[in-house]
């Protein structure tokens, strides 16, 4: 596969894992107490327990997609550059 594809792939890839992101951000702030209602009886978690659970999920899953994805893209650009 071509560095161009590559680029491609990894920008589309950003793209979508962020959009991703910011839905379940979205979903999880207005759906705040439904999802904390099935989680936290399905798991005997206190409100700051799950609240703290969830920052850390969203906050992994980002420096996932920038480690894995973003900065990939971002080599790739540079070495592709005309110098």
């Amino acid at each position: 596969m071509k560095t161009k594809k590559i680029q491609k792939f990894l920008g589309w890839c950003t793209v979508i894992n962020f959009a991703l992101l910011g839905f379940t951000t979205l979903m999880l702030m207005f759906a705040h107490d439904w999802a904390y209602s099935i989680h936290g009886n399905m798991f005997n978690l206190t409100v700051e327990v799950y609240d703290a659970l969830l920052f850390g999920y969203l906050a992994f899953w980002k420096a996932l997609i920038i480690v894995f994805v973003f900065i990939p893209y971002i080599a790739i650009k540079i070495v592709r550059k005309p110098i």
